[in-house]
């Protein structure tokens, strides 16, 4: 009678435990749960599927933590004399005065940045918040203004030479308002750049800008010392919550930005909310 082929073990082979080894077959299967060879299910084997499972499981888990300390986090408060180019690109809080009116950049009638200084004691920062949130900032009537509290939030660019901060919601910008000093129209010089006032007078004329041009709309405004016009851009105007009121004769309060124009003393509106208009000679307080 023939003798059947055995196929000699490997070496070491006989010393494996026996759980790794089928028990229908004979043959090495190691961790898995069914014979490769002959099929047969291996009794008291934890699937490595069910830890895939777990280890997905436990991963979604690590990473909604993550989340939730990241988005609770408060974010640290930092001095702007304490900042290094080490710094670059992290977000940070900043808290100081306003340092002059905001800047507002136009494309027209659409806004490209806002731009504005924070002085925290120890140093300046400007801060710049581009596209939809300046856009944001101007239609909400937040821009800063000279002497306010702010508090901003965002992402630091930092070099050897240069720090600036740059604003990624509008939300992150708190603001606490500062009182504009009344002044008469007579006393403002081109050398009072970047202050903000406050003017009570009368309305004697609305220029309204050419079809089609880029040109703001024209003010013009007498407090008995002096004329002067103040400029409103369309986007100011058009949010105006009583501009059907503005006419010759009415009263007026309005807090205006001092700046120039090609060398000429020029007095902008900066947000609808700094123009009230009032009955005339009404000298109540100022926005």
């Amino acid at each position: 009678m023939p003798h059947a082929d055995v196929t000699p073990p490997l070496p070491g082979h006989a010393e494996q435990p026996p759980d790794i080894m089928c028990g229908s077959c004979g043959r090495f299967v190691g961790a898995l749960t069914r014979c490769p060879h002959c099929g047969a299910r291996i009794s008291g084997r934890l699937s490595v599927r069910l830890f895939r499972y777990a280890a997905v499981l436990l991963s979604t888990v690590g990473l909604g933590l993550l989340y939730l300390m990241a988005i609770r986090r408060e974010i640290p408060l930092v001095q702007v004399g304490a900042l290094s180019p080490t710094m670059n690109f992290a977000y940070v809080r900043v808290a100081g005065t306003v340092a002059g009116d905001a800047r507002v950049s136009r494309d027209g009638n659409r806004v490209r940045s806002v731009r504005f200084i924070v002085d925290d004691g120890t140093g300046e920062i400007p801060v710049t918040a581009y596209g939809a949130k300046g856009q944001a900032l101007l239609s909400g009537g937040r821009l800063p203004h000279d002497g306010d509290h702010a508090e901003v939030t965002g992402s630091l660019n930092v070099s050897a030479d240069r720090v600036a901060l740059y604003l990624q919601s509008p939300e992150h910008l708190v603001i606490q308002r500062a009182e504009a000093p009344p002044a008469r129209l007579a006393d403002l010089t081109p050398a009072q750049r970047g202050q903000a006032v406050a003017i009570t007078g009368h309305v004697t004329h609305v220029s309204p800008p050419k079809t089609g041009s880029k040109q703001p709309w024209s003010v013009g405004v007498s407090d008995g010392s002096a004329t002067r016009d103040l400029v409103l851009w369309p986007d100011v105007y058009a949010a105006l919550a009583n501009a059907a009121a503005l006419t010759p004769g009415a009263g007026i309060r309005v807090r205006v930005s001092i700046g120039t124009y090609r060398d000429r003393l020029q007095l902008r509106v900066e947000t609808a909310a700094d123009l009230q208009v009032t009955a005339p000679g009404d000298a109540g307080a100022p926005p």
